[in-house]
């Protein structure tokens, strides 16, 4: 029996033009990468389960690199998508960042873009409308995504930090991206105010 396409909602089509659904498989596609769907109440619950086994730290730093690895993939797509060797540009990373978006992570804003540092506001943010009350920041995997995004179109080792989060009484969550020795200096200004 053929399979059938089922037509991606309009919106969907827009920001990934590479996504294919096929119906008798039940195989969705951006590109040639599969991907699977779940819920954000899994991704908080593992990340609690596994606060709860680990220690937060531990946990943290365990979703973060996880999730690094899965920003790093998803800046493939993205580079493949925009036709760039690099983001060289706001307007790419605006873009990037509609994609990422697309993928209901809540909306991401670029607020600061300098060559040593780029910062990020992230509103509606799955992990922290989850999670609950926290005294610190909680979503580690977005601070993944953004430091292997940032990897693959600086083409650098880069970390990620998430100064502001909801769960702490914030506005919104906003991270900022750097090279590790900037990152390091920046987290070393913030713990000595």
């Amino acid at each position: 029996m053929a399979s059938e396409k089922n037509d991606l909602p309009q919106s969907l089509k827009d920001l990934y033009p590479d996504f294919s659904y096929d119906n008798g498989s039940r195989i969705l596609k951006l590109g040639d990468s599969r991907v699977v769907m779940f819920f954000a109440d899994t991704v908080v619950s593992t990340q609690k389960r596994i606060e709860s086994i680990l220690g937060f730290d531990t946990a943290g730093m365990l979703l973060y690199e996880a999730y690094k690895e899965a920003g790093r993939n998803g800046a493939e797509i993205v580079r493949k998508s925009l036709g760039v060797d690099r983001l060289r540009s706001d307007k790419h990373i605006l873009r990037a960042l509609d994609m990422i978006g697309g993928a209901a992570w809540g909306k991401w804003k670029l607020a600061e873009f300098d060559k040593f540092t780029t910062k990020f506001i992230v509103y509606n943010s799955p992990i922290a409308e989850l999670y609950g009350e926290s005294k610190r920041a909680v979503c580690h995997p977005i601070r993944g995504i953004l430091a292997g995004f940032a990897e693959i179109f600086t083409g650098q080792k880069r970390e990620c930090v998430e100064f502001r989060c909801k769960t702490k009484g914030d506005e919104n969550c906003e991270f900022a991206v750097a090279a590790p020795a900037i990152m390091t200096k920046m987290t070393l200004e913030r713990l000595s105010k």
